[in-house]
């Protein structure tokens, strides 16, 4: 499997850093890479609950 990266400028104004927050919202691939990532962090988050925790 290839990766593909797009590097934009970065916004310069508040509006056009809105208007890319509201199309990240709406574009599949990001939102799937989020609830992966944030899949990711519950699995470590429970791991290190539960490793601190043993007696």
């Amino acid at each position: 499997m290839g990766v593909i990266l797009i590097i934009r400028k970065m916004p310069d104004s508040f509006k056009q850093k809105i208007e890319e927050l509201n199309e990240a919202a709406r574009d599949d691939l990001f939102l799937d890479d989020l609830i992966g990532v944030s899949e990711d962090f519950i699995t470590v988050d429970v791991e290190g609950w539960i490793g601190e925790n043993e007696v």
